[in-house]
């Protein structure tokens, strides 16, 4: 295809169910993939809330909050995937709050018009964030069992589905710059390294027991720097206690990201649609 060329555009967008409880990270993640690039991949969002809620305090070096839970449901994200030489694609995905979906991983809600069980069944493909930081991590694995569950329930007969798992906040369990190098070229290995021995046997188990099409990947969001050959924190708290996000160029801020594209990519590249 020429430069001058118009890249073809799919007739609908690609729905994919973003699913974390809170505080795992959702927000900060669709936030992040904004002007995002990755292997010749420009990433851009869409959604006039999201962008207020989630967009603006991240432009202003401020993590954005928690997703509140509203009666309307969740704001709509739009992530357009574009690559020199390929079909754009379009990605539609719901920003809801955590406890909207830790409600339907623990059966308190049905499959109506809007809900969030409704998103996941109309969905292709599914991003599932498993909290590294849970304070409880045996609460932690009971949602993601539930949450596994309602999706094969509701996914009957496409099994095959691709489903991305975001091992979030790997920043918090990374020390060494050969770490960092492993999440991105070794992800599964590094996930068992990080993890307390037989621990990440027992998640693959958990995932693979519910679906044929499961990939695991360490994310950070907002990631890692590398300064003087040694591992620092891309975000810390201010001078009034509040939590900030070092200030860096769009290049700086791709190279410290971790994993944040690579699970869409892998999702788009399964579908066949890159």
């Amino acid at each position: 295809m020429s430069a001058t060329t118009e890249p073809i555009v799919s007739a609908s967008p690609v729905k994919i169910a973003v699913w974390g409880p809170s505080e795992s990270g959702k927000s900060v993640l669709l936030a992040s993939l904004d002007s995002a690039r990755y292997e010749g991949w420009d990433i851009s969002v869409r959604g006039e809330v999201f962008r207020k809620l989630a967009l603006q305090p991240l432009t202003r070096n401020r993590p954005p909050k928690p997703t509140q839970l509203t009666a309307g449901g969740g704001n709509t994200v739009v992530c357009s995937f574009r690559k020199p030489g390929a079909p754009l694609i379009t990605a539609e995905i719901e920003d809801r709050a955590g406890e909207e979906w830790e409600r339907a991983a623990n059966e308190e809600t049905s499959v109506s018009s809007g809900s969030s069980l409704d998103v996941l069944a109309g969905a292709k493909a599914a991003v599932l964030l498993y909290d590294l930081e849970a304070a409880n991590d045996g609460e932690n694995m009971q949602r993601v069992t539930g949450i596994c569950r309602r999706i094969k329930e509701l996914w009957d007969g496409r099994g095959s589905n691709p489903l991305a798992v975001c091992m979030t906040k790997c920043d918090e369990k990374l020390t060494e710059p050969e770490q960092v190098i492993k999440a991105k070229v070794d992800p599964e290995g590094l996930i068992r390294e990080i993890l307390q021995p037989g621990r990440f046997d027992t998640i693959l188990k958990l995932y693979r027991s519910y679906f044929d099409n499961v990939k695991f990947f360490p994310v950070s969001s907002l990631g890692l720097r590398m300064v003087y050959g040694a591992v620092a924190p891309v975000i810390f708290y201010d001078e009034n206690g509040e939590l900030a996000v070092v200030s860096g160029s769009r290049e700086e801020r791709d190279s410290w990201q971790i994993n944040l594209t690579e699970p869409f990519v892998w999702i788009f590249e399964t579908l066949g649609l890159s």
